[in-house]
């Protein structure tokens, strides 16, 4: 016997429609989820690289009366430099518990790309001295032209970008960022806080 379908029950469950609409909602919010963790992700890795180098110069900076010798900092250039490559080394090495420092490890597949400028460009990078005196030489530059010198750094390309810069002459050492561009061409515009 058939019953009437008034007093049929109702059908339980979800319908096709129901379901792709659910199922494109969480893939939509997982997406825009983990756009903004690779993001920040990102900006704590370029914080970490520029937080060792800044931290590492202030080190190297003060040898020099130590160690009663000039201490000469190469810091490495380029694009796509992988986990582990040598971010800066210093010459003679009694100037740093460690003379060679090494990028932060990433993920597998990332790089940071790595700018310098204000400082004379050696095969690998920019060079310059820290003096028993304290103050900053850069090799084949009259005093009167120095100006800062600037490390930048973005991972993959992309934003942000994270500096550190040591001022003309005194060696001065700070950090910054610039957030509106990933060209590690321009200067970060930002040096109160990363």
């Amino acid at each position: 016997m058939r019953l009437p379908a008034s007093s049929r029950p109702a059908p339980t469950g979800f319908s096709l429609v129901e379901l792709l609409v659910t199922v494109s909602v969480i893939g939509i919010v997982s997406a825009m989820a983990f756009s903004i963790d690779a993001s920040q992700w990102r900006r704590t890795q370029a914080n970490a690289a520029a937080q060792e180098l800044s931290t590492w110069l202030e080190e190297v900076s003060q040898a020099p009366d130590r160690v009663g010798a000039s201490c000469v900092v190469t810091v490495t250039t380029g694009t796509n430099l992988q986990d582990g490559a040598v971010l800066a080394t210093v010459s003679p090495t009694t100037c740093a518990r460690s003379p060679v420092l090494r990028l932060p490890g990433l993920r597998r597949g990332h790089r940071f790309n790595i700018a310098g400028s204000g400082a004379a460009a050696a095969p690998s990078g920019i060079t310059w001295a820290f003096t028993p005196r304290g103050f900053v030489v850069i090799q084949g530059a009259s005093t009167s032209g120095i100006t800062d010198i600037q490390v930048r750094f973005n991972l993959d390309g992309a934003l942000p970008v994270r500096c550190v810069q040591v001022s003309d002459a005194v060696g001065l050492i700070r950090m910054g960022s610039n957030n509106s561009t990933a060209n590690l061409g321009e200067s970060c515009n930002n040096w109160n806080r990363i």
